[in-house]
């Protein structure tokens, strides 16, 4: 029996500044080093250990439950501001956030959020991801 699965291409960075134009009305310009990489995702890269990440997005709701789509989203959706969002993602099955802070970056004030995701090797299995630098 054959099993297929989705697999991720990846695209190694070169070390240098880039520019996002996918969440607009954002433009965001970032600069990364080498050994960075970006998949088939346009507002996300992350570093050659999958240690770290930055990814951009302007959510606008949930999904209930992101290992079941088909659950739906969010009925009310999210609010609209960072505390909603924050008070949102931590309760998505699986997640763990921690509280929102104050931070200023180049000037800009804006708030951090760490958000970790647990997931089982057999979550990730499914999936078709796998660990940067393993096997596939």
């Amino acid at each position: 029996m054959s099993e297929s699965r989705t697999s991720i291409t990846l695209e190694e960075l070169e070390a240098g500044t880039y520019q996002l134009t996918s969440v607009a009305p954002f433009r965001i310009a970032f600069t990364v080093p080498s050994g960075w990489f970006k998949g088939t995702i346009d507002w996300a890269v992350w570093d050659s250990d999958s240690n770290a990440s930055v990814a951009f997005a302007v959510p606008e709701n949930l999904y209930i439950d992101p290992c079941a789509a088909g659950e739906g989203l969010r009925d009310p959706a999210v609010g609209p501001t960072v505390a909603d969002l924050v008070s949102a993602l931590g309760t998505v099955p699986g997640t763990s956030t921690s509280a929102a802070s104050d931070v200023t970056v180049a000037g800009f004030v804006g708030i951090v959020v760490v958000a970790l995701i647990v997931a089982d090797i057999a979550v990730l299995e499914y999936l078709g991801l796998r660990r940067l630098g393993t096997a596939a």
